[in-house]
């Protein structure tokens, strides 16, 4: 069957009317263009030709923030934070002229992690450690499923070789596959031979559609044990991701779902229940849009995990900690913390009927 005569997926049809749906307030939002990090491109063009600039940057190794630079059709997709780095390694940012130094400054995207982004490097294994658990609690669960990582696993840092190539790739693949989740959930005699790791998502969609679910990991170093607190705290979709999570669901037909793990209990929602509730008004009390600082004052989607279901019954925290010293190729130095231990005891009859597991594969 060809791509043009494949029978329309349901659920892929669903979420792309939840998507169109999506209240007014919110919709402009969600619009690619309107999260567009911009500096004065002509500006920057015209000083990069300068002859004393384009001496100096010949003059070193080209590269693929080199290319990218100098391209008319790219210059607009390169992350602030890479340019800046760029600047300082060629020894050019002084020569910049303000206005465009204050447009780089004032856009820098903090997507991409600064070196010595001690905060960035701790959250970013508490995500792999939750993970690692979730993971382990579904293929421990009585319900025959096996979750397999599918989400990036490269671990570089902004300064380390090779950093501003991957991230490079990343954009690409969210432009032309869209956001792949953390997991993928497969029944046991579904599960693929095949291994996905340090594959493109465009090499493996076909297997990738084999699956049941799609679970978006997320951390957070809040604590919560009791029923009244979950009132309080948040399932927290990122605006600039939405649409990423509808195209990627588009292309492979697959339901998505958002897992916060926190110190002492795992929630979940459906994809496809937060587009509804992001149908209504805000004044509701379902969800809410601010900009925190934390957040790098991004637009983010509040909605309280009451909305979604505990999916657990069990949790222990990591047994441990361990330490270890990275020297970036500028002679920095960060420290990195991996969790150990700890486990997840999922709710066998809450995560069925999430995911629907009763529905037979064919």
């Amino acid at each position: 069957m060809t791509a043009s005569t494949a029978k329309p997926n349901p659920y892929a049809a669903k979420i792309k009317k939840l998507y169109n749906d999506v209240h007014k307030n919110v919709k402009a939002l969600l619009d690619p263009k309107n999260q567009k990090r911009s500096f004065p491109k002509k500006a920057l063009r015209n000083f990069l030709r300068k002859r004393k600039i384009a001496i100096l940057l010949k003059s070193r190794p080209p590269d693929e923030i080199t290319s990218l630079v100098n391209s008319v059709e790219k210059l607009d997709v390169v992350p602030t934070e890479i340019l800046r780095t760029f600047f300082d390694e060629h020894e050019v940012w002084n020569l910049l002229p303000d206005n465009i130094k204050k447009a780089i400054e004032g856009n820098r995207d903090h997507r991409v992690p600064t070196q010595g982004s001690s905060d960035f490097i701790i959250n970013r294994e508490l995500g792999d450690w939750a993970e690692s658990v979730v993971r382990a609690g579904v293929d421990d669960s009585n319900l025959h499923l096996r979750g397999v990582r599918y989400g990036r696993s490269d671990n570089l840092l902004a300064g380390e070789e090779g950093f501003g190539k991957l991230f490079l790739e990343h954009l690409a693949e969210l432009k032309e596959v869209g956001k792949r989740p953390d997991l993928l959930i497969y029944r046991e005699a579904d599960v693929p031979n095949e291994s996905f790791e340090a594959k493109k998502a465009s090499e493996i969609i076909e297997a990738a559609k084999k699956a049941i679910g799609g679970f978006e990991i997320r951390s957070s170093q809040q604590a919560i044990k009791t029923d009244d607190k979950a009132e309080k705290l948040s399932f927290t979709p990122k605006i600039e991701d939405i649409h990423n999570v509808v195209q990627w669901i588009t292309l492979h037909g697959v339901p998505h779902f958002y897992v916060q793990v926190l110190f002492g209990r795992v929630y979940a929602i459906s994809f496809e229940k937060i587009l509804e509730l992001l149908a209504g008004p805000q004044e509701d009390g379902a969800y809410r849009v601010v900009k925190v600082a934390r957040n790098q004052f991004k637009s983010t989607i509040y909605i309280p995990l009451t909305q979604g279901v505990c999916i657990s019954t069990g949790f222990e925290n990591p047994s441990g900690l361990a330490a270890s010293i990275k020297e970036l190729p500028n002679g920095r130095v960060v420290i990195l913390v991996r969790f150990r231990g700890g486990k997840i005891v999922i709710d066998n009859s809450a995560l069925a009927k999430l995911i629907n597991v009763e529905v037979s594969a064919t």
